[in-house]
């Protein structure tokens, strides 16, 4: 089975981001985004959802669904091999 990562899609409105942000650090802990964490920099909001939204994908179990229950405000990625 291939590894699959939830991304912020880089066209998002930043209050799209913000709520998706919102929500995965209400689930899950965010302490790596936060100031002084190992995942701070780049700090910008795609950035900082785009890890946010692949700690829930990947505490979900990365379940496809949660793709779309995120209203397709992300993508499905294979890594590269």
């Amino acid at each position: 089975m291939e590894k699959t990562w939830c991304i912020a899609k880089p066209s998002a409105s930043n209050e799209i981001l913000a709520q998706n942000l919102d929500y995965e650090c209400s689930e899950v802990s965010c302490a790596v985004i936060q100031k002084g964490g190992p995942c701070y920099y780049p700090d910008s909001p795609v950035s900082r959802a785009a890890v946010a939204m692949n700690l829930y994908y990947a505490y979900s179990g990365r379940h496809p669904l949660e793709l779309l229950l995120q209203q397709l405000r992300a993508r499905r990625a294979v890594r590269p091999k």
